[in-house]
C-alpha cells in the first residue's frame, strides 16, 4: 500500500518521517512550462481557429453573396486579418 493511503490510520507512526513528508527539495517546473504560459498558447490557438473558420466560412460563398456583404474574393485574407487585429484591442 502507498504511504499516502496510510497518512492518517493508526499504521502511519509505524512509517518514516521523510516518506510522509515528502521530497525534500521543492519542486520548480522549467522555464516556459506552466500555468502562467498557457493562456497566451490557448488564446493564440483559439484565435488561429476563429480565423480560419472565418476565412473557410468566406471561401465556401459565391461571389454574388460575397458582393451582398461587400467583399471581393481577393480581400477575404485582408478582411480576415484585420479582424483579428481589431478583436487583440
Amino acid at each position: 500500500m502507498h504511504f499516502h493511503l496510510l497518512k492518517d490510520t493508526p499504521l502511519a507512526p509505524a512509517l518514516p518521517r521523510t516518506a510522509l513528508a515528502g521530497p525534500s527539495i521543492p519542486r520548480r517546473s522549467a522555464p516556459g512550462i506552466g500555468a502562467p504560459n498557457l493562456r497566451p498558447l490557448l488564446t493564440k490557438i483559439a484565435r488561429r481557429w476563429l480565423r480560419n473558420r472565418t476565412a473557410a466560412t468566406l471561401n465556401s460563398m459565391d461571389d454574388r453573396l460575397l458582393s451582398d456583404i461587400g467583399l471581393r474574393r481577393a480581400d477575404i485574407h485582408s478582411y480576415v486579418a484585420e479582424i483579428d487585429v481589431s478583436n487583440r484591442r
